[in-house]
């Protein structure tokens, strides 16, 4: 296989709003939707089933993992929903005829060799289409299953809300594949949305929590939250018994630990130390101040003072903190990262402080502007935080991003609910959703090294709307293939797909 994938310049922005599922279902019908995603300027290629006849059969290998039995399944189940046919799943093509369509390690090339992984996913994958056979084959079991979600989209398949009413499935006796070889690699290893694969516990009686699950795996959602609420400290610190230990406002303890005193370091490495023994592959250590504030004064401070949030900013007092811990446990474990919600009173990067490069800020903008996007000359509160994630991005190796489409928390936000609407914007056939206050806690998106004004992702930037300025304005986070100096690779170089998955800044890694 010595033939180069080539190039695809499809760009499809979905809606990160769990409240606008509904609107998605309605602005978008089933033809229009199956030429969203279907490769442009290719050839058809085998036809999977003709005139209501199976002419495919789906491949798999004696020992298939249980994610390749699952993306046999999926392809089956979703075929047989445009046509009426139903593939037969088979571990062997001795004797067959029909179209093989080989499933991960039944692939008879090495398609996946090459790919690279993100970040410790294996969701990248390779999908071929030629003539007379389909491969598809991840670095992972992931990434195979992932492949055969990008075929079903092609062939027409959409999942616009969880539960069984929202898969769409346009009707046709003859469904062909378009040749091509295409691969993707996830900018973002940890891509997750909230409350849909697991819905909150507070819903009516007869509700399935867990239907999201299905709806997030098909739109490519899994992954890792790197943050935390409170630092852990062995032994639990007790505000009763040992005020000491805790910052002080109107003469009380708050629930703020005072982070500069030794014994809360003491007892913080300790909790530290003793999770890594249990787990000495842990990537990342997860701490930070507690929810809400009681955060005192501190001689720790630098001084700044966020804007946004009317208060003093803290971020210097607890990146001297992270340091001072993983000064010590990195002595034994060198790969150990510390992450944190960046937010509130934090989220601004540090004055004084350098931090370590292995902290990773989860950036989560709670008091930033949510009904403009970068690109609205109103929107100067999203260009502010893009210029404070840029600068992150230059201390520190890696970062993730939390978005917020509403704060269960504000009650204000009842009136923005009634001032905003979900809108959509037609983008290469496909669509985006400008999410509005009434949407959902978004989620979480992780990165290596990016920035957040992409100066050379002329790639991205060729899909932007008219009047987008160049700060990286969609509200999506894309799936790309990158390299790490942030050169976009063109065709002659090396395929990259990519597809937006959540709501996020567009981002260059560096």
């Amino acid at each position: 296989m010595n033939e180069k994938p080539t190039i695809d310049r499809r760009t499809v922005l979905r809606g990160g709003v769990a409240t606008a599922f509904a609107a998605v279902a309605a602005s978008l019908s089933a033809p229009a939707a199956a030429s969203a995603l279907r490769p442009a300027d290719r050839p058809s290629g085998p036809a999977l089933v003709d005139k209501g006849r199976p002419r495919a059969v789906i491949v798999v290998a004696g020992d298939a993992t249980e994610k390749e039995l699952l993306a046999a399944d999926e392809l089956q189940t979703h075929i047989e929903l445009i046509t009426g046919a139903t593939l037969p799943i088979s571990t062997g093509v001795s004797g067959v005829s029909a179209v093989p369509i080989y499933v991960g390690q039944a692939c008879p090339d090495p398609i996946a060799d090459d790919l690279e992984p993100v970040e410790g996913s294996g969701d990248s994958f390779r999908l071929i289409v030629g003539p007379s056979a389909i491969q598809m084959a991840g670095v992972d079991e992931n990434g195979t299953l992932f492949a055969a979600y990008e075929l079903l989209e092609q062939l027409g398949i959409r999942w616009l809300m969880p539960g069984p009413h929202g898969t769409v499935a346009p009707e046709s006796t003859t469904l062909k594949a378009a040749i091509q070889d295409t691969v993707q690699i996830p900018t973002f290893a940890s891509r997750q949305m909230h409350f849909v694969d697991n819905y909150l516990s507070t819903l009516p009686p007869g509700v399935d929590r867990y239907e999201g699950v299905d709806w997030a795996r098909r739109h490519r959602l899994r992954g890792t939250s790197w943050n935390a609420h409170g630092i852990p400290l062995l032994p639990p610190a007790n505000s009763t018994t040992e005020p000491e230990l805790f910052m002080s406002e109107n003469g009380q303890p708050t629930a703020q630990l005072d982070v500069s005193h030794p014994e809360v370091l003491r007892r913080a490495i300790a909790a530290a130390r003793a999770l890594l023994a249990e787990n000495p592959d842990l990537r990342f250590l997860r701490m930070g101040p507690a929810d809400g504030h009681g955060f005192g004064t501190s001689d720790w401070d630098a001084g700044d003072y966020d804007t946004l949030a009317g208060l003093p900013s803290v971020t210097d007092r607890y990146i001297k903190f992270f340091n001072l811990v993983l000064d010590d446990v990195q002595q034994d474990y060198p790969d150990v990262g510390l992450a944190f919600f960046c937010y509130d009173t934090y989220m601004l990067p540090p004055v004084r402080e350098i931090p370590n490069r292995k902290i990773v800020p989860a950036l989560a903008p709670i008091n930033v502007d949510r009904m403009h996007t970068a690109a609205d000359p109103a929107g100067w509160e999203r260009r502010y935080f893009l210029r404070l994630a840029d600068r992150w991005s230059e201390l520190v190796d890696a970062w993730s991003y939390r978005g917020y489409l509403f704060n269960l928390a504000d009650p204000g936000f009842a009136v923005l609910r009634h001032r905003s609407r979900p809108g959509r914007v037609p983008l290469d056939g496909g669509a985006r959703l400008v999410g509005g206050a009434a949407g959902g806690g978004l989620g979480q998106l992780g990165l290596r090294r990016s920035s957040l004004l992409p100066r050379h992702q002329a790639h991205v930037a060729d899909r932007r709307q008219p009047g987008a300025d160049s700060a990286g304005v969609h509200d999506g986070g894309v799936w790309s293939r990158r390299r790490t100096d942030g050169a976009v690779l063109r065709g002659d170089q090396r395929c990259h797909g990519r597809r937006p998955l959540l709501s996020g800044a567009l981002v260059r890694p560096h």
